[in-house]
């Protein structure tokens, strides 16, 4: 859980760098990030045991922020799909 909440705030600040007064901060806000801290939670539980903390949070960081998975996208060409391990059924 740590390594999710810490990735989130640093990726707000990241974010923040070079944006003026009044700009929209939708991508940063609480509210724009409330999804992706409360399901953190639910799948804390659901990590495989075979995967690492690690390799979870940032397989959960890169879907759930949606800078990260644009980055993704970028990078491959094509949609990046949910881990199947914390999909929702």
């Amino acid at each position: 859980m740590w390594i999710v909440q810490t990735a989130i705030i640093v990726n707000a600040v990241r974010l923040t760098v070079g944006r003026g007064a009044g700009g929209d901060v939708s991508d940063i806000s609480l509210t724009g990030n409330w999804g992706a801290i409360s399901d953190a939670i639910r799948v804390s539980e659901l990590i495989p045991e075979d995967m690492d903390a690690d390799t979870a949070a940032d397989d959960y960081c890169t879907y759930m922020l949606s800078n990260q998975r644009r980055a993704e996208i970028q990078a491959h060409g094509h949609p990046l799909p949910c881990p199947e391990w914390f999909a929702r059924p």
